[in-house]
């Protein structure tokens, strides 16, 4: 969808939303830099593009806070415009990566058995939880495991970390990212948004999985699950290995 421009923003109000986009984006960039164990998903498809286009906007974003504490503010603006036109011609901007983000995020969709919810971000974290081969899994049924209360304090601390990351829909950043600079160069910015809809078929549905999918999305703090997702690997496991 295209936002229409916001009226000019005050240089007070310009700090504030600056830095309520940093405290979003900054601790998840953390979790995702800082997972307990070696993870395969940030670099594959799409969130790849996911972590790029947060990391681009963190960069931009802690420049425009670091201007804001010198008190250089006609160069900010003069430099938000220059990013503005950066934007537009950069494979590697905050919005060419949004564009990929979203193409990959409607691929993993298309190409995956069909999951509880509607294809978004939250459901592809909660699929990566459930079935990437991760060393929780492998734990889950191996014959020499850690101590289980070693084990729990291991999966509380990933299932909290990987709910700040679902938990942040690159879709409403952007779009409070773009709203803002926008106020600048009295621009619109096209920032896509799709639901994909679920299946008719009754036979499709990953009905072994689905109400685990539901039980995490469902949860407002992911880690009070950690018994029961430990519990799910496990049976995922044995039900594979049948």
């Amino acid at each position: 969808m295209s936002n229409s421009p916001p009226p000019v923003i005050t240089l007070e109000a310009l700090q504030e939303e600056v830095a309520r986009l940093l405290q979003q984006v900054i601790p998840v960039l953390d979790a995702i830099h800082t997972l307990p164990f070696q993870n395969e998903w940030p670099s594959q498809s799409p969130a790849k593009f996911y972590l790029q286009c947060l990391s681009q906007a963190e960069k931009f974003l802690l420049y425009c806070w670091e201007r804001l504490q010198q008190g250089s503010n006609d160069h900010l603006r003069i430099e938000i415009l220059c990013w503005d036109g950066e934007q537009m011609r950069d494979s590697q901007s905050v919005l060419q990566q949004y564009y990929q983000f979203y193409e990959a995020l409607g691929n993993w969709f298309r190409l995956t058995p069909l999951l509880a919810g509607d294809g978004v971000w939250q459901d592809y974290i909660v699929f990566v939880l459930c079935h990437e081969n991760h060393v929780l899994k492998r734990y889950s049924c191996a014959d020499l495991a850690p101590p289980q209360e070693e084990l729990e304090l291991l999966a509380q601390h990933y299932l909290m970390q990987m709910q700040l990351v679902g938990d942040l829909d690159l879709y409403s950043f952007c779009l409070d990212l773009f709203t803002l600079v926008g106020a600048f160069t009295r621009k619109s910015y096209f920032i896509p948004f799709f639901t994909f809809p679920g299946s008719e078929n009754s036979d499709d549905l990953d009905t072994d999985h689905q109400p685990f999918y539901q039980y995490l999305k469902t949860s407002k703090n992911w880690s009070d699950l950690t018994k029961e997702y430990l519990q799910f690997l496990g049976q995922s496991s044995l039900m594979r290995n049948e």
